[in-house]
Parts: structure tokens; sequence; C-alpha cells
């Protein structure tokens, strides 16, 4: 038998350390001889003689934690705690090298003494119930300790004991015990256990001022009076669990009236228990609170049969001690509340309520109320008006702000909404998948008649225009969900699968996904989107719309920081005609992973046409309708992985994408990629370069900058090349009235370098070379000319062809030698 479990709270936790499943851990050794100076300190690791062979079932306490005796290899000088459980014992050879030992749990053990523990004077809880022992010297040695458990060791008498003086939890259950009085000096007991004695009288006991607890049922011998007597003298203030015969019986079971009203307060006879019959236990008997009455009804097999006590709440002299219930014994009203629960009827005002740590049904009523289950499976009906509802430990802060308390107890709670129940705010804090909360929608509620909104953090269902219920927090943390969701008496359903069916609205608001794959629609207005992991279908819809499938944070400057994706889902995003202007925001290192791009109904292939703004890609659609990929140039990883148009097939974007001439929005610099690109420039002075890959580059009209590979532009224009080392020819266009382009080259191998082509009207007599510096001109007209840098200075710096409108290319060199030298 464990320590009676109204320890103090210091008390209470070390002796659970002590009582936990078997681990192990080490402690102090010390010199057994008392007329010789102590040894120095040192690692003792070998196990003492008694545990030895007994590994498997024993563990230590060291610093706190649980040890197993198993290969053990600590310091026994650091042990403070052992626990031995299904062993028998034949002594406690050498526990005293456990110098540091503070609670020993050796609960039936077959032990008849405990002389080793002579020199273990660190001990302040001690358990040796189920021992016959016979020899208490020892223990009445052992002056430092606060709780001692002899439950069932055959004692009876006490004499020894008065000189533990420190106890306060001492359980003497179970023994031969008649005479008490030594226990009169034990000053600062709280708790005191003497069920199962033969003890004949309380008198000694009066001196116990601290007693808080004290069981003497089962000491048939006792006469009443004497234990009112010490009622009265210790104040009234001890729980006392008293015999049987001094307790006045009222019954209810088949044979009661189906319902009476009693005030205990103005009963002739002092009834202290209630007696319930015909029952087959406990789940049989509904407790309901009403103002400050008590409802008790029992399910017998006559029916329903019900008593309430009048005043039950305002005060414990209108209450009863015991509820004596068949086969299952005596609770006391308290234990009874928390294993079935006390329904309570709140007010028509504006009421805050927490209930207990038993299955409480709360009924919320009108106003609007603030209701709290704290511990157990509780069933809570807010009622009309607007309510804040939690089945576990929630506080006001002063700016109305609700602070939950996380759920550790193992119980789902129910909250229940019906028609006209107002708009009700629900806060759930359940790490455990399986108790978090039910919400039960009730009759006339059909999953049809529900909206779900997105508000922030938050998801709405809205049954409708005065009907609601908020989940606080939904889409920050699974731990803040509701579990189930039932429709009138169907069956319950998981509501994170439900809800994640559901399309989901927001109102120009932040739409945040969860780890489930789900369908996020957003609103007319410009709205904020990102899907978390899972495979989600995003649709901005109306409105220039942040898209992500993944989390992004978006600040109030509307910078956004993106997160990577490590999920292996691939998410959709939806665009149809009329949907804004949108921007994606991809991050996915997994090129299957990338997203999907789908164009609705109403927009082909030839009604896109390619951007380059910075470093996104914009697909324009129309004057009002865009999609732009945020950093598209930057990275690969945040591109989409395919774009798929109607009801074709999808196909790969990065290779639909280079298949298609890419223009600048603006003067500005435009970036190819390692791919081959098709870049086109604006009308105005355009710088151009297109890093790897076979890249088609074309400046248009303005004074551009091109290059086939990497540059880099000074704020003093100066530019800076880098070679290119891979194995593509790079080709330029040029057109008549594409004014003065510079072409920066920088390619070792000849047959990769650039080839310049010559569109239309443009013929080699009409072009004339001169040489600038170490630059080569080709002048084609007077406001058209191809300056290729730094001709002069290095073949790698040389284009590798030219090539006019409808003629074959030709080495660049020895054309350009050619205009330089004309022959005779």
């Amino acid at each position: 038998m464990m320590f009676n479990p109204k320890l103090t709270a210091l008390s209470a936790a070390i002796l659970f350390s002590t009582l936990s499943a078997c681990g192990g851990g080490g402690g102090g050794g010390g010199n057994d001889d008392n007329d010789n100076p102590p040894a120095p300190r040192q690692q003792l690791t070998a196990l003492p003689a008694f545990l030895q062979g007994n590994e498997a079932n024993c563990s230590f306490v060291e610093s706190g934690n649980d040890v197993s005796l198993e290969a053990y290899s600590g310091n026994l000088n650091n042990v403070t705690g052992l626990t031995c459980n299904g062993v028998t014992l034949s002594d406690l050879n050498e526990i005293s090298l456990l110098t540091a030992l503070e609670t020993l749990n050796l609960e039936d053990a077959g032990l008849t003494n405990v002389n080793e523990l002579l020199n273990n004077s660190t001990l302040s809880e001690l358990d040796l119930s189920g021992n016959p022992l016979t020899d208490l010297a020892t223990i009445a040695s052992l002056l430092n300790l606060t709780a001692l458990d002899l439950d069932n060791t055959g004692l009876s008498d006490l004499t020894l004991l008065q000189s533990l003086t420190a106890l306060q939890q001492l359980n003497l259950a179970d023994n031969d015990i008649s005479n008490v009085t030594a226990l009169g000096n034990l000053m600062a007991l709280t708790s005191l256990d003497l069920s199962g004695n033969s003890i004949t009288e309380l008198t000694s006991l009066g001196a116990l001022t601290n007693l808080q607890t004290l069981d003497v049922s089962g000491n048939n011998s006792l006469a009443c009076a004497d234990i009112n007597n010490l009622d009265n003298t210790l104040g009234g203030a001890v729980e006392i669990t008293v015999p049987s015969d001094c307790t006045t019986a009222l019954y209810l079971d088949n044979t009661s009236d189906a319902s009476q009203t009693l005030d205990l307060s103005m009963q002739a006879i002092a009834f202290d228990r209630l007696v319930i019959g015909d029952i087959q236990g406990r789940d049989d008997i509904v407790l309901f609170q009403s103002g400050n009455d008590l409802r008790v009804t029992a399910n017998t097999s006559a029916g329903e049969k019900q008593i309430t006590f009048s005043n039950w709440f305002s005060d414990e002299a209108y209450q009863l001690g015991e509820f004596e219930i068949g086969s299952e014994g005596v609770s006391r009203f308290d234990d009874l509340r928390a294993a079935v629960g006390l329904g309570l009827a709140l007010t028509d005002q504006d009421d805050t309520y927490s209930g207990s740590n038993g299955n409480d049904i709360i009924y919320g009523l009108d106003g609007n109320d603030i209701i709290a289950g704290e511990r157990g499976a509780d069933v809570i009906v807010g009622g009309s008006g607007s309510d804040i509802l939690s089945g576990h430990k929630i506080t006001i802060d002063d700016d109305s702000s609700v602070t939950r308390s996380v759920s550790y107890d193992s119980d789902q709670d129910t909250i229940v909404f019906n028609l006209g129940d107002g708009n009700d705010i629900i806060y759930e804090y359940e790490v455990t998948l399986s108790n978090r909360a039910l919400l039960q929608f009730g009759t006339g509620i059909a999953p049809a008649d529900i909206t779900l909104y997105r508000n922030g953090l938050d998801l709405v269902f809205q049954i409708n225009a005065e009907d609601s219920v908020t989940v606080f927090e939904w889409f920050k943390a699974g731990q803040y969900r509701i579990g189930q969701i039932q429709f009138g008496n169907n069956d319950p359903i998981a509501a994170t699968e439900w809800v994640n069916a559901q399309p989901l609205s927001s109102n120009d608001i932040t739409v945040t996904g969860t780890d489930a794959s789900e369908s996020l629609i957003g609103s007319t207005d410009d709205d904020i989107i990102y899907g978390l992991d899972g495979s989600d279908i995003i649709t901005g819809g109306e409105g220039n719309d942040i898209l992500s499938g993944y989390r992004i944070i978006v600040g109030e400057d509307n910078s956004v920081t993106r997160y990577p994706s490590y999920d292996n889902d691939q998410d959709t995003f939806v665009f149809n005609p009329g949907d804004g202007n949108d921007i994606i925001y991809e991050y996915e290192a997994s090129f299957s992973n990338r997203a999907l791009l789908q164009f609705g109904a109403g927009i082909a292939p030839a009604d896109i046409t390619l951007y380059r703004n910075g470093l996104d890609l914009v697909f324009q659609i129309n004057a009002e309708d865009s999609v732009t990929i945020f950093e598209w140039f930057d990275a690969d990883q945040y591109r989409i992985g395919q774009i798929q148009f109607g009801n074709d097939d999808p196909i790969a974007a990065t290779e639909w994408v280079n298949a298609q001439p890419v223009s600048l929005q603006a003067s500005g610099i435009l970036e190819g990629d390692n791919d081959a690109n098709v870049l086109t420039g604006t009308g105005g002075n355009d710088i151009i370069y297109g890093l790897d890959g076979v890249d088609i580059i074309t400046g248009g009209e303005g004074n551009d900058i091109l290059s086939g590979y990497r540059i880099t532009v000074g704020e003093d224009n100066s530019v800076t090349r880098y070679p290119s080392y891979d194995n593509d020819q790079d080709t330029f266009v040029f057109n008549l009235g594409d004014d003065n382009d510079i072409i920066y080259e920088y390619e070792v191998s000849l047959s990769n370098r650039a080839l310049l082509q010559f569109g239309a009207g443009i013929t080699p007599i009409g072009v004339t070379a001169t040489q600038v510096g170490e630059d080569l001109v080709l002048t084609v007209s007077a406001s058209d000319s191809v300056r290729v840098k730094d001709w002069f200075n290095s073949a790698n710096y040389r284009l590798g062809q030219i090539q006019f409108d409808g003629l074959p290319a030709q080495d660049a060199t020895t054309f350009v030698a050619t205009l330089l030298n004309p022959p005779d």
C-alpha cells in the first residue's frame, strides 16, 4: 500500500519519484564502524549485497531521475531513493553504503526487521507496508522521517514511534492496534490513517492540532460520541472518515418516490450518508446543481428516482458526509462528483464559471458567459449569447484577452451548439488528438448549413447571419483545434479531415493552411494565402493576392519572408480570368514537388506574354490579369514545377518558359539562367545577359548592353564580364532600328563564340567596319550600329560567326578582316 494520497506537496513529490517504475542510480558509501572516523568519500559502483540478484525489480533515484540497476555504473554516493517491487528480501545487508538515501520503498518484501537501517539517518520517507515486522527499534531511531507507511505489518504497540516527532504522514492501517496514546506526541502530523484496527478511544489525538485528514473507519469498537468529541476538540477542521455504524443512512432506490426534496438542516434525523441502491454502478447516477441546490438522480429498475438537497452548496451544514453505492463502496461527495460529473445551470446573466476536476455538465443559459470545464470529460452548453467556452482552464486578462492552459488529462470534452446560441468562441489546448474536444451541433444544423471562414488564425463555422462558432487559433497549431464534429445524432467525424474537405473563404485577410492537404480559397479582396504541408489547392480569386504553398511572413512594409518546404507534396495554384494580379512565392528544393500553376478555362498559351521584371517572371494574360513568380530568375527552387492550361496535361514549367520569348517590362537588367533562354529587351536602354545555355538575345530598340554570359555593370557604367565555360553558342539578333548596341563576349573556345544575326534589310555590303580603340564597330545605318567590345584586344572577346538574313553564317573574323582590308 502506498502512503496516504493527501501528502504535503513536497513530500508527495519526493515519494512519487521513489515509487516510479524500475530504474536505477547510485549513492554514497560510508564507514559502518561508528568508533572510527569516516573513510574519505569515493566513487562506489558495486551494488549493496541485498540488491545483487534483484537488479531487475529495483531502481535508484539519482539527481531526481530513475536509474536502472541492471549494468549499473553510477555513484552510490549520489543515490537519494530506492524502490523494490515484487522482491523478497531476507535482510538489507550493506544498505549503509547508500549514505545519502532519503526515500525508501520496500513494500511486501518479507522483512521481519530493518536493523541495517540504523546508519541511514538521512531517510525522510519510508514505506514498509506489507512486511511482517517484529522489531521497530531501528525505525524509532530514524528521527528525520516525515512520512512512514506501516500498513499491514502486524503492528500492535506504538510506543517506539513516539520519538518520531518530525512525522507529517503516518499510515498504520490494517494492523492490530488498540491503543493510540503514543501518537499524541506527534504534533507535526497532518495525515493519519488508522483504518482497519481495533482502536477503542481517540482522546490522545486531540493534541494533533495540525491534523488535516484522519481515517478511523473499520474500528468497530469506537464510540461514535468519541469521534464527535475529537472532531469538536480539533475545531471541526479535520476530514474524518468514520465507521459505518456512526452514520445515519438515507436511501434512494427503486422503492423511493420519483422526486423528493430535503433541507438537511431542518431534519429531525441527522442523515450523514445517502445509500443509492438498485443500480449497476456510478454510471447510473447524475448529479446536477441548480443554484445552491443539489439534485441526485438514480437510474433504477423502476425508472429515474431523484432527490434534491436544498442549499447544499451554501454551507457544509446542508451536506451529507458520504454516498454509498452498492458494491462500489463509500465515496465522499467530491470523489463522486469527480467520477460522474456535476451538471450545472448558470443564470441568464453574464456568468463566469470554472468546473471541477470531474466530469461536469454546464449549461450557460442566456448572457455572454465565460465557461471553463477544467479537468474531466465535460459537457458544455453555452446557450444564447456570445460565449467563451473551454474544456480546460482559462483566465481572462485585464485587456479581455484569454490565456488558456494546456490540458494534461485523458478525457474528451463536448461543446454543444444549438440554433439561436449566438456567436461562441472555443479555446482548445490539447496535445493528444484523441482527447481534443467534440463540437456537437444540435438539431436543425446540417453540414450544408455551414460556411467556413478564415479570420486571422481563427476558423469560423458560420451557420447563419446570427449564429457562428469560432475555434480560436485553429490555423496556428494542431493542439488548438477541436478533435471531432457531430451533426445531430450522426456519428462524430474527424474535425480536421472534414474542414480540409470544405471550401475555405476569407475576407481580405491571411489564410493559413495546415499540415494536411486542403483547398484554400481567397476572397474578392487582396488576400495572403499559404498552405504549409500537404498537397494544397490554392485559389486567390479576385484581387491582388500573395500566394505560397508553404509558410511566408508578410511584414508591415509588405516585404515577404518565405521558408523552404520539406514535405513531399506538390501544391496547385489556380488562376482564372478576372483573378487580378497575383504573386506566387515558391521555395522547393525538390523539382518533383514544385508547384503546379493551373490556368482556368479561357486562358490559352497564346494569351500569355512573358516578361522579366528584375528577378521576377511575369505571366501577363491581359491588361488586368497576371501571375508573377517571385525571383524566378534568382534560383531554381523559387520556380514552379509545372503549368497546366485548362484540362490539358501539365507541362514542365521551365521548359515551356525557355521556349517562349521573355521581354523586359521596362528598361532594366534582364538575366537568363543556365538553360536555353529567349531574351528580349524593351524600347529602352537594357542590360541583357544569358548565363549558360543556347540563348537568343534581342536588345530591341535602345542602346543596349548584351552578353551571352554573366556581366556586372557598375554605377559608372563600367562593365565587368566573366568567361563562359559552357559548350553552347549564343545568338545576338540585331534589326534595323535597334539603335546602338554593345556586345561583351568572353569565350575561349572558337566553336562556342557567339553568332551575330542581322535581320531583314541589312546586307553585307551595307555594313562598314571601324576600329575604335580596341573595339570593333559594325555600322548598319546612320543610327544603327553594333560595337563588339575589345575585339582587337583578344580573340576571346570576338564573335564566332556573323549571319545575314537568308544567307548562311560565316566566320566573323574573316568577314571583319575583309571589311577592314577590302580586296583591290
